[in-house]
């Protein structure tokens, strides 16, 4: 979301959390999912660093890999 945003403009952006009883992490990452096309391993694979809130960038550069679809074992690859 752009740091410019007006509060009204941020608010509404929380709405759909709130009319849905999403807790607004779930929300955020359900937003992410829709609006950027990221897939959901994607998301799951990124850190801190891989976000620039200066330039509203998100770097994605691995993903979760899980060949067995075992939640216990998984790595992430480049």
């Amino acid at each position: 979301m752009n740091s410019n945003s007006s509060p009204a403009r941020r608010c509404h952006f929380c709405s759909p959390a709130s009319a849905f009883k999403l807790n607004f992490e779930y929300y955020v990452m359900f937003y992410l999912l829709a609006w950027t096309g990221l897939r959901a391993g994607e998301l799951a694979a990124l850190k801190w660093s891989d976000i620039d809130f200066k330039e509203c960038t998100i770097s994605v550069t691995k993903t979760y890999y899980n060949p067995s679809n075992s939640t216990k074992i998984y790595s992430l690859t480049s």
